[in-house]
């Protein structure tokens, strides 16, 4: 049986190779891969479609800086399809199952712990002939403890900005609607009420001009002309 091992960045590199390590010394038998071993000279896309083609065991190594990695994505589906029956299980080291999509979310996916790597081992060995159970176990118990500080050490140079920056879509998206609701549920600010200007009054000036114009467009004058028997002769007296 093949097992072909991916990997994309430095610590899932990293993973990948102490886990072929601890496989190899585990379960014995199957033929373990990961791309480290193409000889150089050989042309490597070559090499890697004719090991998708024969594997029928995937370990998909995940952590936070690789989930979006178009090249894992690709392995894994290029697996699949090349062995309708082929186990491909995304190793969790860091990311839960709720923060990988793709089609990587569609298998049954293995969290990075003693549980988890015990379970991965049974799955191998139930599929390789001539396995004895006992010596299995033997062997796990026997290598477990120098592969679990070998985990705890890459874990340990996994910078925290990395995981930060690379946070889930769902829970951006949750953050941005918890703040959304906060200012909905905020009272808003009551409108101060704007009074229209008062009418302001015409000055007196403007009332006589205004007097003015209308009696000259009326045609009449202000005054009058009169007889004054007095005087004897006519004179225009005012109102």
């Amino acid at each position: 049986m093949d097992v072909f091992i991916m990997w994309a960045g430095d610590q899932s590199h990293a993973v990948a190779r102490a886990l072929k390590q601890f496989l190899e010394f585990v379960v014995r038998g199957p033929k373990y891969f990961i791309s480290d071993d193409i000889e150089g000279g050989r042309l490597w896309r070559v090499t890697l479609a004719g090991q998708l083609e024969t594997a029928s065991f995937g370990v998909a190594c995940l952590t936070w800086d690789n989930l979006r990695s178009h090249w894992l994505h690709f392995e894994a589906g290029a697996l699949s399809k090349a062995v309708g029956q082929t186990h491909v299980i995304p190793f969790l080291l860091g990311p839960s199952p709720t923060d990988v999509d793709g089609p990587l979310s569609d298998f049954q996916m293995i969290s990075c712990d003693e549980a988890g790597i015990r379970k991965m081992a049974s799955l191998l060995a139930a599929q390789t002939p001539h396995t004895s159970p006992d010596v299995i176990e033997k062997s796990f118990r026997y290598e477990w403890p120098a592969f679990e500080k070998t985990l705890a050490a890459i874990r340990a140079n996994t910078s925290s900005t990395v995981a930060e920056s690379m946070r889930s879509e769902t829970a951006i998206l949750q953050e941005v609607l918890d703040r959304v609701r906060r200012l909905e549920s905020r009272p808003e600010p009551a409108t101060p009420r704007v009074e229209p200007p008062a009418e302001r009054s015409q000055p007196a000036v403007s009332r006589v001009e205004s007097s003015s114009s209308q009696t000259e467009k009326s045609g009449t004058s202000s005054s009058s002309y009169i007889n004054d028997p007095v005087r004897g002769s006519g004179g225009w007296l005012p109102h």
